[in-house]
């Protein structure tokens, strides 16, 4: 694919399709789910016409780009509806479940023996969970400007780790996901809602996990950067400079990890 059909692909389309909703959005106050809607059919109009349709059921990780997306976009409607966060973080943790075991079925069938196979799926599903929950946690006393800067910047970083790291199909969702996310950034930014944020990071943040397991999983991005970037929201939780300070520092070295680790001698022969 040359470089200009990926750019228009990657990054023009799901940025101005992301933009565009979220801005028609403005027309019906307090509808979070227009952040949501905006990265789902952002990052999917990427995916296809990239990739083409999806296989259904999903055969690889650049199938699930839809579902997920759908998946954030449906709990984003319902989550209005779910006041109790014991109740939520339970929805979280089934959902990250199932993902987990969808997006592993050929490692369970292949490579891991059984006893393998549960720790790694128990350990894969925890981790996934905790991230999801703990940094979209992280945002829900952040103002949107700060929230959605440093979620466009920790998108982006991904989207840079991925991509150094050997696998173009990967690499160039993610940099669909990440555009998605920045055009929508770049409204919120114009005009802060507190509930764009919401949904935007409510969609935002599966997929780009998914991703970045993914790229650990089936590519070469090291798990201590895939672990750095998918645990460096967490400081957000602290309130104050500090605690974004912390957050860019982990989401840059998570990104540099994995960029030093894609350009060494061993994985050039990839390119």
């Amino acid at each position: 694919m040359d470089p200009t059909t990926t750019l228009v692909g990657v990054v023009a389309i799901p940025a101005a399709i992301a933009a565009a909703l979220l801005a028609l959005g403005r027309l019906r106050p307090g509808a979070s789910a227009f952040g949501a809607l905006a990265v789902a059919l952002a990052a999917f109009a990427a995916a296809y016409h990239l990739f083409g349709w999806p296989n259904l059921p999903p055969s690889r990780s650049a199938d699930y780009v839809l579902p997920i997306g759908l998946i954030g976009l449906i709990w984003s409607l319902v989550l209005p509806g779910v006041r109790n966060a014991v109740a939520q973080a339970a929805v979280r943790v089934l959902l990250s479940t199932a993902l987990i075991w969808a997006l592993t079925v050929n490692l369970r069938k292949n490579r891991w023996e059984d006893a393998e196979a549960l720790l790694w799926s128990a350990g894969l599903s925890a981790a996934f969970a905790a991230a999801w929950i703990f940094s979209r946690a992280a945002f829900e006393d952040l103002r949107p400007r700060i929230g959605v800067a440093v979620f466009g910047a920790w998108a982006a970083a991904s989207a840079v780790a991925i991509g150094a790291t050997g696998s173009a199909t990967l690499a160039q969702i993610a940099g669909g996901v990440a555009a998605a996310v920045g055009g929508a950034a770049l409204v919120v930014l114009a005009s802060p809602r507190k509930e764009d944020m919401a949904g935007l990071t409510e969609v935002g943040l599966p997929m780009i996990l998914m991703l970045l397991f993914s790229g650990s999983l089936f590519s070469f991005l090291p798990y201590p950067a895939a672990g750095l970037l998918a645990f460096s929201l967490l400081p957000l939780h602290r309130r104050g400079w500090r605690g974004t300070a912390a957050s860019a520092v982990l989401i840059a070295a998570g990104a540099v990890w994995a960029v030093q680790d894609g350009l060494s001698p061993s994985l050039l022969e990839i390119f």
